[in-house]
């Protein structure tokens, strides 16, 4: 998705450069121009992938592969108790954002360009979880959804799919963790599904 992304963003905003230049020598309004440059500009800001799915499906875990090193906290028990946004810093540090949101620099050059929310689960028993994570849903670019092969089938991750998909109509990739612990026949039905 990188290499697509990064090519994508340059076009769109060589073309948009183009088109202020146009709006700028037909005497388009100031306005216009001014929502164009505000396009340019936006094109620079990291494209936000927001992680959901329920409880100890392994969001965290998925995480953890993806950054190449342990950033995310995973266990047993439930350990994602807040937002986090993750974006790149010198050094991992957690920045307390308000009572619900941390935001958490760490050295991943993947997060250069990208940013990274991990939720709370779906099925979380705190509401107000629930609450935050759909405040971040409707900004992201994508919407990964975490489901577990021991359990695809829980309630609230589908009631949740919807809401994300039909309400907020985000683009979604879906990632099956611990496939290892289902035989190739199980994981087909699951992914068939």
């Amino acid at each position: 998705i990188g290499e697509a992304y990064f090519d994508l963003r340059t076009r769109l905003g060589t073309d948009l450069f183009k088109l202020a230049q146009v709006v700028r020598e037909h005497g388009g309004s100031q306005d216009d121009v001014q929502i164009l440059e505000n396009l340019i500009a936006s094109l620079n800001d990291p494209f936000v992938f927001v992680v959901v799915g329920e409880v100890n499906v392994g969001k965290s875990t998925f995480l953890n592969a993806l950054f190449g090193a342990d950033f995310s906290r995973t266990g047993v028990m439930p350990t994602t108790d807040k937002v986090l946004f993750f974006k790149h810093g010198p050094v991992q540090q957690t920045i307390p954002v308000s009572p619900t949101v941390d935001e958490v620099r760490v050295p991943c050059s993947f997060l250069k360009d990208f940013h990274i929310v991990d939720t709370p689960g779906t099925n979380s028993i705190e509401h107000e979880h629930q609450q935050i994570t759909e405040r971040f849903v409707p900004a992201a670019d994508l919407v990964i959804f975490v489901f577990s092969a021991m359990n695809p089938w829980g309630a609230s991750a589908w009631q949740f799919l919807e809401k994300v998909h039909r309400q907020w109509m985000r683009h979604v990739v879906f990632v099956l963790q611990q496939c290892d612990l289902r035989s190739p026949e199980e994981i087909q039905v699951i992914t068939d599904y």
